[in-house]
């Protein structure tokens, strides 16, 4: 009797041991993944889970996008800041760089129950254009209704590299509420291209344009007017003349600016 319940025993054993790798590899084939497309320095591109919010419906992926539509309509959005009198590229030329290598190749690879999410850092002007730091924006990437959505988490918001970002992540967008975004996002000079579906939402219409027009929108801020090199020093001294900024902002500001001489 003993013998029989050892030889079942056994049996069930390896029954189980032989059936359970299967089952775990059946399982995370099936599950949406949280995979690193790529990453530097806190910086991130991301396929993760489908966000599962009353209402959304399942993505458009995989999906084939071409690198120069991706990049041309990232680049349109602006940004008006408090202390900035004109608008400026939500994204600059590194950022849009990045962005459209790694997103284009993720939107191939994810599935309708994945999408895209990212922060990373790019240089933007300061204290009032007088500098430029490195600023984070974060978000969100789906393809829904055949057009692309990014849902903004932080736009331009300094990097403070002494934060622990297991207690300051960088958050992207979410469906469910609006970002509280220091900044007023706006979809550019090309309306019928992009729209604003929400303060922080951005719906992008992927449509090819003829070669004369898109280089005229490639690049919508080439043109600015610059600021030398002596007036941005003497309105950082102004600034600090009025106590408008500290002594430590005056002179990194200052080393910023004579730096780039």
């Amino acid at each position: 009797m003993k013998t029989e319940l050892l030889r079942l025993f056994l049996t069930t054993i390896s029954a189980l041991c032989f059936c359970a790798p299967l089952t775990c590899s059946t399982s995370a084939a099936a599950n949406p993944r949280d995979e690193v497309v790529w990453q530097s320095r806190g910086q991130f591109i991301r396929i993760v889970p489908r966000e599962n919010t009353t209402g959304s419906t399942a993505n458009e992926h995989p999906a084939q996008v071409q690198l120069s539509m991706l990049r041309r309509a990232l680049s349109r959005p602006t940004i008006t800041t408090p202390d900035a009198g004109k608008p400026l590229p939500l994204f600059g030329a590194a950022e849009l760089d990045l962005l459209a290598e790694h997103v284009t190749a993720a939107l191939q690879r994810c599935s309708s129950d994945e999408e895209i999410v990212f922060a990373i850092f790019g240089y933007h002007p300061a204290l009032m254009g007088l500098a430029k730091e490195e600023q984070v924006t974060t978000g969100r990437v789906f393809l829904e209704g055949g057009e692309l959505n990014l849902i903004l988490g932080m736009v331009h918001r300094k990097v403070d590299s002494r934060e622990d970002r297991r207690l300051a992540p960088f958050l992207p967008g979410s469906r469910s509420a609006a970002a509280r975004l220091e900044v007023q996002l706006s979809p550019g000079s090309k309306a019928n291209a992009v729209r604003l579906k929400r303060s922080d939402w951005l719906v992008f219409r992927l449509t090819e344009e003829t070669p004369d027009v898109a280089a005229k929108t490639a690049a919508p801020n080439d043109n600015r007017g610059k600021v030398s090199v002596e007036e941005r020093l003497l309105q950082l001294r102004n600034l600090l003349d009025k106590k408008l900024i500290t002594n430590e902002e005056y002179s990194s500001t200052r080393k910023r600016i004579l730096d780039e001489l």
